[in-house]
C-alpha cells in the first residue's frame, strides 16, 4: 500500500489554493478559513463534477 501511495503522489495534479488572511488591529496574523475552504470545495468541485462541502471547526486542534 505504502507504494501505491507515493506512485499516486509522483503522478498526480495538485489544487492550489490561496493562503487568505489578514493582520488585525494588534498585529496578529488571521487566517480567513471561510474563504479558503470555499476556494478548496469550488476546485474540488470543478475536478470531479461533484458538490465537494468543507466544514471548519475550531474544537479540533492540530497537534504540531
Amino acid at each position: 500500500m505504502k507504494d501505491k501511495k507515493n506512485d499516486f503522489y509522483k503522478n498526480h495534479k495538485k489544487i492550489e489554493i490561496p493562503i487568505c488572511f489578514y493582520i488585525d488591529d494588534d498585529g496578529n496574523k488571521v487566517y480567513d478559513l471561510e474563504a479558503m475552504s470555499e476556494e478548496f470545495e469550488n476546485e474540488l468541485s470543478k475536478l470531479t463534477n461533484v458538490t465537494i462541502m468543507c466544514s471548519i471547526s475550531d474544537d479540533i486542534v492540530w497537534e504540531k
